[in-house]
């Protein structure tokens, strides 16, 4: 079997793809097809003809999609940030919503026993997903990367914390990475945010984090965020944007940075 997301969130499965190619083999000749100067054979299956089934519950495109190694059920994630696992003979669905801090999903890989699926999101993030509890029980971090609605900003050095640097992480925080040992050291969430997913074609505005600045002690940060906000009763919904300056300051204890003012 072969399954197949489309754009509009439509998952289709194919199945008899092997003996369809066969019939086509042996009753058309066969299509060569050279492309960057290697010629390769290629049989033109319409995909009408095989049999398939389709099965519809995200709203957007589907990212990600994965077969259960016993073979009776399909997994799916995409910009809903939710995992859906598709029973292929009776239909059911089960749901893990907001896998992580609610981006969207990028690739799924379950384990060859089929007890834990390995979820990874677009922030460079795997959780692991028990499926017995069906919840992640733990997750590894990477270096986060720069998303589509972010804007770059320079690294920062961590004062007194050697290979620590500031990087802009997902749109509403900061990451905290250590370059020399190359792990994920913490998150900071500069501004609250909802982690929903969009209802029409028009993106979410998200705040960005633009600008850090640490003092020479390391105990005062500054950072610096902007939105992009509509004036929903102004014609064609103009928009404004809201910049804010936040002073932190680095607890003691246990070495978090806290809004002072």
């Amino acid at each position: 079997a072969v399954a197949v997301g489309d754009e509009a969130g439509v998952v289709t499965v194919y199945n008899g793809l092997a003996p369809a190619t066969a019939e086509v083999a042996a009753e058309w000749p066969p299509t060569w097809v050279q492309r960057h100067g290697v010629t390769r054979k290629v049989e033109v299956v319409y995909a009408a003809t095989v049999p398939h089934s389709t099965m519809h519950w995200h709203a957007h495109a589907v990212r990600a999609l994965a077969f259960t190694p016993d073979g009776t059920g399909l997994l799916s994630g995409g910009e809903e940030a939710v995992l859906v696992r598709w029973h292929l003979h009776t239909g059911a669905r089960r749901f893990l919503p907001r896998i992580g801090s609610g981006v969207p999903i990028d690739r799924i890989t379950p384990n060859p026993a089929g007890t834990i699926y390995a979820v990874t999101t677009v922030d460079n993030t795997v959780h692991f997903v028990s499926v017995l509890s069906w919840m992640s029980v733990s997750h590894m971090r990477g270096l986060r990367p720069v998303l589509p609605e972010t804007q770059p900003m320079p690294m920062v050095p961590a004062p007194g914390s050697p290979g620590h640097v500031f990087m802009c992480g997902l749109p509403a925080e900061v990451q905290l990475y250590d370059v020399l040992r190359d792990e994920h050291v913490a998150d900071l969430a500069v501004c609250a945010t909802n982690a929903v997913s969009r209802g029409d074609e028009a993106e979410p505005s998200l705040p960005r984090v633009e600008h850090v600045a640490l003092s020479a002690n390391g105990q005062t940060m500054l950072t610096v965020d902007r939105r992009a906000m509509a004036l929903r009763n102004r014609p064609h919904h103009s928009k404004y944007t809201v910049e804010c300056l936040r002073f932190w300051r680095r607890v003691e204890e246990d070495g978090r940075f806290v809004v002072h003012t």
